[in-house]
C-alpha cells in the first residue's frame, strides 16, 4: 500500500527481512516507514524477526516504526534523515523484545525516540545506545508499558551516566503513556529524574 500526501510516500510493508514488495527505487523515495511481521488471521504474533538490511537504501526517511523487531542492521547508519525512531512490540508467546542494536553509528537528526508496548525489553542497552547515536536527542517517549519495564527505564534514566552527562544541558521532553505509574512513580519523575536534565521542561505522565 502506498500512500501519496503532496511531498509524501508514506509505505507499510509487511514483512521485516527482506522488505519485500518494494522496490530499490520505491525504497530511496519512502519517508515514512512501518514494518513489521506477517501475522495469519487467528494464529498468534510470530517470534520477533531482523530488520533487513535493505533499510538503509531508504535514505529519505525521517520516521520509521518497527514491530516485533529482534535487530536492527548497520545500514540504518545510511538513514541520515530519520529523526523519529520507535520500537514497538505487540508481544508475542515468550513476551521478549529484547532487540539487537547497531555499534558505532551515528543518526545526526534522530530527535525523537520512542518505546511502545510490550515488557522484556534490554533496558539498559537501549539507553545506552541511543547515547551513544543519537547527539540531538530532544525527548523519549514510553508508551503502554508494564509498570515494571516503565520503572526500569526510570531507573535507567537516573543511572546511566553516559545519558546523563550526553543529555543534561540538551533533553527537554519525557513522557510516559499508559504505563501504570502510580503517585509515587510520578514523585520519581518530577523529582529525581527532572533535576539531572536541566532543560527538560516537558515531562507527561499519563496513568
Amino acid at each position: 500500500m502506498v500512500t501519496n500526501n503532496d511531498d509524501r510516500v508514506a509505505r507499510i510493508s509487511y514483512s521485516m527481512s527482506d522488505l519485500r514488495d518494494i522496490t530499490d527505487d520505491e525504497l530511496v523515495e519512502i519517508t515514512e516507514l512501518t514494518v513489521l511481521n506477517i501475522i495469519p488471521e487467528g494464529e498468534p504474533i510470530p517470534e520477533n524477526k531482523p530488520l533487513s538490511q535493505r533499510i538503509g537504501l531508504c535514505t529519505n526517511m525521517s520516521v520509521l516504526s518497527v514491530v516485533n523487531c529482534s535487530s536492527i542492521p548497520l545500514e540504518i547508519s545510511n538513514c541520515t534523515l530519520l529523526s523519529l525512531l520507535i520500537l514497538m512490540s505487540l508481544g508475542n508467546d515468550n513476551g521478549d523484545c529484547r532487540i539487537k542494536l547497531p555499534e558505532g553509528i551515528v543518526l545526526p537528526n534522530l530527535t525523537l525516540f520512542c518505546i511502545n508496548g510490550g515488557d522484556n525489553w534490554n533496558v539498559d542497552e537501549i539507553i545506552s545506545w541511543v547515547a551513544r547515536c543519537s547527539p540531538n536527542l530532544l525527548q523519549l517517549s514510553f508508551y503502554d508499558l508494564t509498570k515494571d519495564t516503565a520503572n526500569q527505564f526510570m531507573r535507567s534514566l537516573q543511572d546511566n551516566e553516559a545519558f546523563i552527562e550526553k543529555f543534561k544541558h540538551t533533553l527537554l521532553g519525557i513522557a510516559f503513556w499508559f504505563c501504570n505509574l502510580n503517585e509515587d512513580d510520578a514523585l520519581t519523575i518530577y523529582g529525581d529524574i527532572r533535576p539531572l536534565y536541566r532543560r527538560l521542561h516537558i515531562i507527561r505522565n499519563e496513568l
